[in-house]
């Protein structure tokens, strides 16, 4: 999250950070998750945080970061930055809704669970389900899409893994019974699992 991009608030979808990570404008800090605007100075509640953090800014440009009590609004100490993570498992950019709009319009004329979906994508709701995930990522990944080539990966008991894997994917498929939306469609199968190219299993 960038200097002044978080309160660009005529800026389009891409520019605005707090929002397209999934975090909400609550007027004052309710927790992780939240920020607020005070003037020239912006309140972030991080999600990778215990603590918020308040950015003070000198026209466009970061003049100061510190760590504060969101009580009392004293100052515990100044940083020199700060990593401001994601709150959401994807972005809600505007490319990404329209992917999903796209992905599910066709189906959606006569598929009452994928019309509801479409219409949370209409209504510009910022609190998507996460099954919307699938439709807005270009592409669904393991855990070996993210490793290097000689990553080394060690299974605690990959057998209770698989196990819980086909479980899980089981009850998924559950779920979706009625909806006509495929459980593929969602959530990779057991069988797609990916743990890098140098796994190795203990008992």
């Amino acid at each position: 999250m960038s200097d002044a991009e978080v309160v660009e608030e005529s800026a389009p979808e891409e520019k605005k950070p707090a929002r397209t990570m999934g975090y909400e404008n609550s007027g004052k800090l309710d927790g992780p998750g939240t920020f607020s605007v005070q003037g020239g100075a912006i309140d972030v509640f991080p999600g990778n945080l215990a603590y918020p953090v308040r950015l003070d800014f000198f026209g466009d440009e970061l003049d100061e970061i510190r760590r504060f009590l969101p009580s009392t609004g004293q100052t515990i100490s100044s940083l020199k930055q700060v990593d401001i993570f994601p709150v959401r498992e994807f972005a809600q950019t505007d490319a990404a809704l329209l992917r999903a709009k796209r992905a599910i319009s066709k189906s959606a004329e006569t598929n009452a669970a994928q019309r509801e979906l479409l219409e949370r994508l209409e209504d510009d709701s910022h609190e998507l389900p996460d099954l919307m995930a699938a439709y807005l990522l270009e592409k669904t990944a393991a855990v070996g899409d993210y490793l290097s080539a000689d990553a080394l990966t060690v299974l605690i008991e990959p057998r209770s893994l698989v196990d819980d894997a086909l479980h899980a994917y089981d009850e998924l498929s559950k779920r979706c019974v009625g909806t006509s939306i495929p459980v593929s469609d969602l959530y990779m199968g057991p069988n797609e699992l990916d743990f890098g190219a140098n796994p190795r299993a203990t008992r």
